[in-house]
């Protein structure tokens, strides 16, 4: 039955003479078990046919599979990345495509943050004026806005993302946001 208990051997590029006399390169030697012999006229041929075969290996090694798909490289990378989120979830993928394309609404405004922050002191200030918080709170909660400020302009790719007055007021009330 052959050498299954050995180690395959490497795939090789030879130089050989044909039948009819044309020099020509052969890629040889044993992949999975199973002989493999390629001719080709350019070295280059080979080294290339060599590469993808040794590609293929590796990754037959590791468990993938080739599947033709309609999706481009970063569309079958997310692809990968979303099912292995959903790994031990109770529910297929198409359930929650299904749900979020049914329940999804983009927020009705958008506004940077500085303008969600003054927006929400606006409406607590209000609140303030009719003795519904107190100064002390009315304080701790500019305090807080501020600090929220600080935290995000230290990145500068967060200044581009868009809060609305819901997201100011979910970071201010939420305890596992603090600072």
């Amino acid at each position: 039955m052959g050498n299954l208990g050995m180690k395959a051997k490497q795939l090789s590029i030879g130089r050989f003479k044909n039948r009819n006399g044309v020099v020509s390169f052969r890629v040889f030697g044993y992949l999975h078990g199973e002989r493999v012999r390629r001719n080709f006229l350019t070295r280059e041929e080979a080294a290339a046919e060599k590469a993808a075969l040794e590609i293929r290996a590796h990754q037959v090694a590791a468990g993938y599979r080739t599947v033709l798909s309609t999706l481009s490289d970063a569309e079958a990378r997310e692809a990968e990345s979303v099912f292995s989120r959903l790994a031990g979830k109770p529910h297929p993928l198409s359930f929650y495509v299904d749900f979020a394309l049914a329940n999804y609404r983009p927020p009705e405004t958008a506004k940077r943050l500085k303008a969600g922050v003054v927006e929400y002191l606006a409406a607590k200030k209000h609140e303030l004026d009719q003795d519904q918080i107190s100064p002390p709170q009315y304080g701790k909660i500019g305090w807080e806005l501020k600090r929220l400020e600080r935290r995000f302009n230290l990145y500068s790719a967060v200044d581009m993302f868009f809060f609305n007055c819901a997201a100011v007021e979910s970071f201010h009330t939420s305890p596992c946001c603090r600072l």
